[in-house]
């Protein structure tokens, strides 16, 4: 019995409805939630150590995120359209092994919620917050294929990033 894909696909026809609708993963494929992971028990570096950090980042060698990048970020974290205007997130340059894609920030958002089993309020608020963290970099899953990174990738934001000072 063969069945009408065209009936039961409405991911297909809203994609046809809306072509300026970024792609994004369905957010109901994510994980149950890491409860143990509070944003007020995460460490902050002295603004001095992310004050280096940062003068020893090079642009050259990520991906920005672009207004369509920071848009599928808006939609996976559930907030506002516009709320990351002003916001600078960096992935290290990185296409997926499998389909080809280029590693943008909102794989990075993706692979937090799906695999580190962040909750949106955490990475919101590690995001955005006040706080400066330094972590380690990570591998990166691609939102097209589900793909893993073959090499951890370093990050950057304007408060929140990696690596070793030599490697960005």
């Amino acid at each position: 019995m063969t069945e009408d894909k065209s009936a039961n696909d409405s991911s297909t026809n809203e994609k046809a409805v809306d072509s300026n609708k970024p792609n994004i993963p369905s957010i109901s494929s994510y994980g149950k939630k890491n409860k143990s992971l509070d944003y007020d028990k995460v460490s902050t570096v002295l603004p001095e150590e992310f004050a280096l950090l940062l003068s020893n980042f090079r642009a050259d060698r990520f991906t920005k995120s672009d207004v369509f990048d920071l848009k599928k970020i808006e939609l996976m974290l559930d907030l506002r359209p516009g709320i990351l205007n002003n916001e600078e997130f960096y992935l290290e340059l990185h296409d997926c092994g499998n389909c080809g894609k280029r590693l943008e920030f909102s794989d990075f958002v993706y692979t937090a919620m799906k695999y580190g089993n962040h909750s949106r309020s955490f990475i919101v608020h590690t995001l955005l917050g006040n706080k400066l963290i330094r972590n380690e970099h990570r591998t990166i899953s691609c939102t097209n294929c589900n793909t893993v990174s073959d090499k951890p990738l370093n990050y950057m934001t304007n408060g929140y990033g990696c690596c070793n000072l030599g490697n960005i």
